[in-house]
């Protein structure tokens, strides 16, 4: 389950807030992927009338761990405990159709 935030100041641009945990719906099973909290701005631009690209920059931080998320010993792990911070780039470019 995915809670998200966004806020539009104007029709161009955005930003996005997104806490993500598996414990907001799976109360007894931990499942591997812990959580991760992304931070998303994007906006488009028109470089002419046929064409829109909008345009995202995202950072975030996401957790892993083992299966159980309680243990005692590291014998108990099934899979390494990790996370990692990203930052990432993304543009996307959308063609009006054209009607004949």
């Amino acid at each position: 389950m995915k809670l998200q935030f966004q806020y539009q100041q104007r029709r161009h641009h955005y930003i996005e807030i997104i806490s993500d945990n598996d414990s907001y719906t799976l109360t007894a099973n931990d499942g591997y992927y812990t959580n991760g909290l992304k931070f998303v701005y994007g906006w488009n631009s028109h470089k002419d009338t046929t064409n829109t690209t909008i345009h995202t920059l995202e950072i975030g931080q996401l957790m892993y761990n083992a299966k159980n998320g309680s243990y005692r010993r590291k014998e108990e792990l099934d899979r390494p405990v990790t996370a990692f911070l990203y930052a990432r780039y993304g543009s996307n470019i959308l063609q009006k159709a054209i009607i004949y």
